[in-house]
């Protein structure tokens, strides 16, 4: 083992230290589904699903990881962090047939969701959600 191995064990990041160097971009919710992007050691990553069940794209070994940690204890610290979605589409044409197919693409793949957020193309999410999950009503 090289000098190194102690340096990581003693150089642990958990979750205070995500939230207090600003690590976490762009938050979202709709309903009780949240997703953020989370700037890891290694590469950014996306934590979604419910408050107290999220996920995360990182490789961690053990879950939660902390950036499962970190943006669990924002949202429950500060919500108000977290853009709500159905209060940004209600302008939408059709808003009102997005709801499931929101939730779902925020369980399943909220990458894309949370691109077009940051953009500033909410605009866009119609042709998002068609080409995610099939047409929208």
């Amino acid at each position: 083992m090289g000098w190194w191995s102690g340096l990581a064990r003693t150089k642990r990041v958990g979750a205070a230290w995500y939230r207090e160097n600003g690590r976490i971009g762009t938050c979202v919710r709709w309903d009780g589904v949240v997703a953020a992007r989370i700037k890891g050691r290694h590469g950014t990553y996306v934590v979604f699903g419910s408050p107290r069940a999220l996920d995360c794209t990182c490789r961690a070994r053990h879950m939660p990881c902390p950036h499962v940690a970190a943006v669990g204890a924002e949202y429950e610290e500060r919500p108000e962090r977290f853009d709500e979605l159905r209060s940004s589409l209600e302008s939408l044409p059709a808003a009102h047939a997005f709801g499931e197919s929101v939730e779902r693409l925020l369980l399943t793949n909220p990458a894309p969701l949370l691109e077009a957020v940051e953009r500033g193309e909410l605009g866009s999410l119609p042709a998002l959600l068609a080409q995610q999950h099939g047409s929208v009503a």
